[in-house]
């Protein structure tokens, strides 16, 4: 395997010393983007997909974000015209180009390229050295992704925040809906992107000035609407470094036939993982019910209670700060979120960052 080295810390932090102190500016943890450019007709490029499910097991919600681009409509069943255009435009810069159409190629942050796969454990140990490289670096925005899926209609909002000096760019939000896994006759592939959707050039440098982008988009009959997620990042195309990822993953208690509410049901935790806030949408069934939604912690417990009265049927939404019953911030880590009525409960995982 080859790769392309990450820019040196000692860039990093010059860039830093050249940048005025601003009140206020605090860079946010990064989450790491790994772009897969492949294609069925590829003998090693199932091992780049296991290496990196391994590598987003192992690191969990602090994980990396992954979409994967097939090349070659035809031979292979999950290509598209939309991917082949994104392989083709990283294959223009002279950075990338040498290594055209050596699948695999593993784009980490637009920053760095790991070529081929011989082994698992070899690619893992590649991808892992650059994600922990990349992990260690700040970055100037956060991008938290919120949204949901009904009837086949998708529609999310990503909010974009600068909270650092960011590099004078262009810097471009884009779009991925991706589903995994895709099963294709005897094949099984692995974040696939199925939708590129309309990227959006931002307007925002300040630190503390927000957008919040809107898309909407359909989900063909063929995909698992169940198995979708959208990833959302913000690249700065002067060099093609992604400045920062964020991703909403849809489940079955996320994605709604229609409008009729037969169940409770937790639609969504957004952002997840979450720093500041963070929301989380459910639904009541018909008639009024005596429904709570708790917080509780690792231990089982009680850190706030959220919700805990009669509602009516239908959507509903709540908030949580990150703080306890006493207004006190909680400490960073594992909490889960409990949705209660007298007759059924759901729980949900949400991670708090600091």
């Amino acid at each position: 395997m080859a790769r392309i080295p990450q820019k040196a810390t000692a860039v990093a932090l010059m860039s830093v010393l050249l940048i005025p102190c601003i009140a206020g500016a605090v860079p946010a943890e990064r989450t790491v983007m790994f772009e897969l450019l492949t294609t069925r007709v590829c003998v090693n490029c199932w091992k780049a997909e296991e290496a990196l499910e391994l590598l987003k097991t192992t690191y969990g919600p602090l994980g990396p974000n992954i979409v994967a681009y097939h090349d070659f409509p035809g031979p292979d069943p999950v290509a598209t015209p939309e991917t082949v255009a994104r392989i083709d435009w990283y294959m223009s810069d002279p950075k990338f180009a040498p290594y055209n159409e050596q699948y695999p190629l593993v784009i980490v942050d637009g920053d760095s390229i790991v070529v081929g796969a011989a082994t698992v454990a070899g690619a893992y140990a590649e991808y892992q050295e650059d994600f922990l490289g990349r992990k260690a670096i700040g970055s100037p925005v956060t991008v938290d992704v919120e949204g949901s899926i009904v009837a086949r209609d998708g529609d999310v909002d990503i909010k974009v925040k600068v909270v650092d000096p960011m590099p004078v760019g262009p810097n471009v939000l884009r779009i991925v809906v991706m589903e995994n896994p895709v099963v294709a006759g005897a094949d099984t592939f692995k974040y696939v992107t199925r939708d590129i959707l309309d990227e959006e050039t931002l307007l925002i440098s300040a630190v503390g000035e927000s957008v919040v982008v809107n898309r909407t988009f359909t989900v063909d009959p063929g995909w698992e609407a169940s198995n979708l997620d959208v990833v959302a990042f913000v690249q700065d195309d002067s060099d093609k470094e992604i400045l920062q990822s964020g991703a909403l993953s849809f489940d079955e208690t996320s994605v709604g036939d229609d409008d009729v509410w037969g169940a409770l049901s937790i639609k969504h935790v957004a952002p997840n993982p979450f720093g500041a806030s963070t929301e989380i949408a459910f639904g009541v069934p018909a008639g009024r019910e005596h429904v709570s939604l708790t917080v509780y912690n690792v231990a089982g417990r009680r850190v706030r209670t959220l919700v805990d009265g009669r509602l009516n049927a239908g959507p509903h939404r709540a908030a949580w700060d990150g703080a306890d019953s006493r207004g006190h911030r909680v400490a960073p880590g594992v909490y889960f979120c409990r949705l209660e009525s007298a007759s059924e409960s759901l729980t949900r995982r949400v991670v708090v960052l600091r």
